[in-house]
């Protein structure tokens, strides 16, 4: 894994374009899939066959895309003790937040360490997702940065609200970004 930061490096600002606009382009399709999935569920009358919905189980296959894309990132895995259940569809929201994160992390600060940390604390779900600071190696080979809309951070906060969770994103002081969310379980 100590390669990975070096290939990054080492890719040209094509190379990064084609793999930011191969996640993106991954995205969108799981996207489409569960939309289609949810809409799919409103229609009673259907016996049509739907993708299943992706849970925190799905994760380090997110995390292996994402590295596939070039961006060097570290899963610390699931931890902690699940004490109760979440509600139901809060699952999803918290793979779309790390979804969405580590989207970011590719398209605003590609080559920067990230990092995934999941935790079931005491009062529910914990997600950390956690990127430094772009290098000056790095920084040399972004030919512009990639401009945002805030739709994406707007997103997850929605639907981390939807569960009465939380949502905090922000710069950190070396220069990196962290996006912390909080699910709590299912009341009783």
């Amino acid at each position: 894994q100590a390669e990975q930061p070096a290939q990054a490096q080492q890719q040209s600002t094509p190379d990064i374009a084609e793999q930011t606009l191969e996640l993106i382009a991954d995205t969108a399709r799981d996207s489409l899939t569960q939309m289609r999935s949810l809409l799919g569920l409103l229609r009673t009358d259907e016996a049509t066959a739907y993708a299943p919905v992706p849970t925190l189980s799905d994760v380090p296959a997110l995390v292996e895309q994402s590295r596939r894309a070039g961006l060097p990132v570290t899963f610390t895995g699931i931890t902690g003790t699940m004490a109760r259940t979440l509600p139901q569809g809060a699952e999803l929201a918290a793979y779309r937040t790390v979804q969405e994160a580590l989207t970011n992390a590719l398209k605003h600060s590609p080559g920067a360490a990230t990092t995934v940390t999941i935790h079931w604390g005491k009062d529910g779900l914990q997600l950390w997702v956690q990127n430094g600071p772009v290098s000056s190696a790095a920084a040399q080979h972004i030919a512009r940065p990639v401009p945002g809309s805030g739709n994406g951070l707007r997103g997850m906060s929605e639907r981390i609200a939807l569960y009465h969770g939380s949502l905090t994103y922000g710069l950190q002081p070396d220069g990196g970004w962290l996006v912390e969310a909080a699910l709590p379980y299912r009341d009783l």
